[in-house]
């Protein structure tokens, strides 16, 4: 399970992915830090969900290596782990939003 702390720290939420890992807001809402548990917590990777025209990208080596060559070229791709944990943050911070405005105007 991931870790997923939003913008305040109030807590962490948990999802499921791959592999665990430990996602901050960097730059919110679009860019993240995701903590490497697999390589070590002093590996982090920068990755934006808003970039490649909102499929994302990351600093990681899957997508340096695999994903930004075959968007490079109009091919299909996956998402890395880390893209994917981000995205996951990304659309639970803007749902919280979204409702914290829906309370507000009733």
């Amino acid at each position: 399970m991931a870790k997923i702390f939003m913008a305040g720290d109030k807590g962490a939420v948990q999802i499921k992915i791959p592999t665990p890992m430990t996602i901050k807001p960097f730059e919110p809402p679009a860019r993240w830090h995701a903590v490497s548990e697999s390589r070590g917590k002093e590996v982090v990777h920068v990755v934006d969900v808003l970039e490649n025209h909102g499929f994302g990208k990351c600093s990681c080596e899957d997508f340096q290596f695999r994903c930004q060559p075959a968007l490079d070229d109009k091919r299909e791709t996956h998402r890395c782990k880390h893209l994917v944990a981000a995205r996951e943050a990304f659309a639970d911070l803007m749902i919280a939003k979204l409702l914290e405005v829906a309370d507000q105007t009733q």
